[in-house]
């Protein structure tokens, strides 16, 4: 390709095909965020095109993008698994992560952005900040990705750039810094203005080969825009104090001072960068590879990755981004086909070799690299070695999954591993033939291993399999998959909620474990006490000296008391916003508490502190979040209120109204049709998981 483009940093280059082996400060490792059809998939497709890495764009109404590879996805025109591809740009190696928008699939934003070093948010011009869009900010904030945003669809009626960007400084985390203004909007949209070079951007892709175009400003246009880049110039001194200087002192800023500035503010995540366009018509696209380069942090960029000692779980251990420091690194994702098991793994620092003997110490098991590779999408190319930063396929490990470290067996490091959301829906699922039921067992436990949102669990009372996933799409795909992958034609019962089990009151209680197991004597007592908290999760806890009982002794009870954790004593759901500690345990004798003793004396008093607690039952609740015409606000509310729904926020956004409402999931079922019917398919439904309440 000849592409000339226009790029905030200041240089004219060419998108180019091969790959080269990077310096660190030349890798970028990012992430395409974004609510549902907000056109993730489709900047993807024109990045990939912009590099030169495919030479024809394809489209997600057509079922032939690169992202989106499997044949669900390509049915439905949606993402649903997370998908990795590499290309160059401006030299530097840019390895690019696809995510999906819809809500069922969260959990593949999670694990990705977990070992990302940076993201792209993309926004609607129309719709502006959607439901999920928050979602996904929220997860970035939690693993401090720096970020900036692209808003996109500027050419659709009803586009509106400075209400988008309202909408960021209203409902995000940091606030927005435009880099650009549109030149129009709707059908009037034309092209981009620069506030950084005060240029007029615009993109001929009728040409073969298409080129970016660099013209004057139209009068018109010029003083919307010189506002808009003394606005920015000032939130970007805030970031800098040597351009704050020269801005105080209405001195002239330099380009360079100014980039420095977007890029120092972008990594620290005190300013969000937004540029807009459109991506279905490759308008504005280029810019975006440009600031992928310019504005997100190299692994050099971040801090060291932080981790703990797994045999001194209070030690704190840091590994730079080096290649001559041990080698580390995070699976936080796996594929399994008929090839074997492909995981995804981030190398935090050392380099990696096949052939390369890893240990993985949350699971005190040995592995060893058979295979490296690099990933494109569906299709991979083997390499002979990878660095700090680079994130590739690893094939041959044994016991490894989604969340494990691995590292050099001599210098161990333990990552936190990657947290997920609860099921919250689940379906019974039998083959319709015994002589599938081994078949079906495991292509279950592959699925599972892949995906950690799925879970199984076999009804002891029917004898069926239960299996529970974050919602009716997700399961859906489940069942689909099973039919074309494994070709195995399932039953599939109807959708049942996963309830959960929580305390009201604090209790104590203790319990004794003694007997003789072979010809030795197990005796311990063990003390633990529950309490109500308001996190949604199971704590663990130990109020016992060290110095008296071993650390490893204490952990075993600990994982013990988890384990109980995951049935409760009402319907075996697993509890919640509960706090256990281990108070005491009496008369330690170090040659009869072994750990048998221990941990099933702390099992046996954390039940019954638990049914001395006051246990009851949880429901999830639903957070709704509805676009709907002003015309049919009025059905969708009385009919939300025939669901226990209780509207939270109501906004008008133009013609039509924006209604957020909670709703318990037993509500909801069929929820989405009964909606299509209720707005003659013109509202938009966005559903996500918000709280558990008790069960009425």
């Amino acid at each position: 390709m000849n592409r000339l483009t226009t790029n905030v940093g200041g240089e004219t280059s060419r998108g180019v095909t091969g790959m080269a082996e990077p310096d660190l400060s030349k890798l970028r490792n990012f992430g395409i965020v974004a609510h549902i059809d907000a056109g993730k998939t489709t900047l993807t497709e024109r990045i990939l095109y912009c590099t030169g890495r495919r030479h024809r764009i394809g489209n997600v109404d057509d079922g032939d993008t690169v992202t989106d590879w499997q044949p669900e996805e390509r049915e439905r025109g949606i993402t649903i698994t997370a998908a990795a591809v590499t290309s160059l740009w401006r030299r530097c190696q840019l390895n690019l992560i696809d995510t999906p928008g819809h809500v069922d699939f969260t959990a593949e934003v999670e694990r990705s952005l977990r070992v990302l070093d940076g993201a792209v948010v993309v926004f609607c011009g129309v719709a502006g900040v959607q439901a999920q869009s928050e979602s996904v900010w929220r997860i970035a904030d939690r693993y401090q990705v720096p970020r900036f945003a692209f808003i996109n669809k500027m050419d659709r009626a009803g586009a509106d750039f400075r209400k988008a960007v309202r909408d960021m400084e209203k409902r995000l985390s940091i606030p927005p810094v435009p880099l650009q203004i549109p030149a129009g909007e709707a059908s009037a949209f034309s092209g981009v203005i620069d506030l950084i070079k005060m240029r007029l951007l615009t993109f001929d892709w009728e040409q073969e080969p298409p080129v970016s175009k660099e013209s004057d400003i139209p009068d018109a246009l010029k003083p919307a825009a010189e506002e808009a880049r003394s606005e920015m110039v000032a939130k970007a001194a805030e970031c800098s104090e040597d351009l704050l200087e020269l801005f105080v002192n209405d001195q002239p800023v330099p380009e360079d001072a100014l980039r420095a500035a977007l890029r120092k503010g972008t990594i620290q995540r005190q300013i969000c960068p937004v540029l807009c366009g459109s991506a279905l018509t490759n308008r504005g696209v280029e810019p975006v590879v440009d600031g992928i380069v310019d504005l997100l942090p190299s692994p050099l960029d971040i801090p060291p990755a932080k981790g703990i000692h797994p045999r001194q779980q209070d030690k704190a251990v840091e590994r730079p981004c080096k290649a001559s420091a041990p080698v580390s690194g995070l699976i936080f994702k796996t594929h399994t086909d008929q090839h074997g098991t492909l995981a995804f793994f981030r190398i935090y620092s050392g380099k990696l070799k096949p052939g390369t003997r890893l240990y993985n110490p949350g699971r005190k098991a040995a592995e060893r690299v058979n295979q490296l590779w690099r990933i494109y999408a569906d299709k991979r190319e083997e390499i002979e070695e990878a660095g700090p930063g680079e994130i590739v396929g690893l094939m041959g490990l044994r016991a490894s999954i989604t969340g494990d470290t691995l590292c050099d067996n001599a210098h161990q490091i333990l990552y936190e591993r990657i947290a997920f959301s609860e099921t919250i829906m689940s379906v019974s699922v039998e083959p319709r033939s015994s002589a599938d039921q081994a078949a079906l067992e495991e292509a279950l436990r592959q699925m599972v291993m892949d995906d950690p949102t799925l879970e199984t669990k076999l009804d002891e009372e029917t004898g069926q399999t239960v299996l529970s996933g974050m919602g009716e799409l997700h399961l859906e795909i489940v069942k689909d998959r099973l039919l074309r992958e494994h070709k195995l034609n399932v039953r599939v019962g109807q959708p049942r909620v996963r309830y959960r089990e929580t305390i009201t009151r604090l209790a104590t209680a203790q319990a004794t474990f003694d007997r003789e197991i072979g010809d030795r004597r197990h005796k311990a007592t063990v003390q633990v006490q529950v309490e109500p908290i308001d996190t949604l999760d199971l704590k663990v806890a130990s109020d016992l000296d060290r110095k008296t009982i071993p650390l490893e002794l204490i952990e075993a009870m600990k994982e013990s008391i988890r384990v109980a954790g995951g049935s409760g004593p009402l319907e075996s759901y697993p509890l919640l916003r509960l706090k256990a500690t281990v108070t005491a345990v009496e008369d330690f004798d170090p040659l009869l508490a072994t750990e048998t003793a221990l941990t099933s004396a702390a099992n046996a008093a954390f039940e019954k502190a638990v049914e001395a607690a006051g246990p009851i039952m949880l429901e999830p609740i639903m957070r709704l979040e509805l676009r709907v015409l002003s015309e049919h606000v009025g059905d969708v509310l009385f009919d939300l209120g025939g669901r226990r729904a209780e509207v939270k926020e109501t906004e008008v956004v133009g013609e039509h109204q924006r209604v957020v409402a909670i709703c318990p999931l037993s509500e909801l079922f069929g929820y989405a049709t009964q909606f299509r019917s209720l707005t003659r398919g013109r509202g938009e439904l966005t559903l996500e998981p918000s709280d558990y309440r008790p069960k009425r």
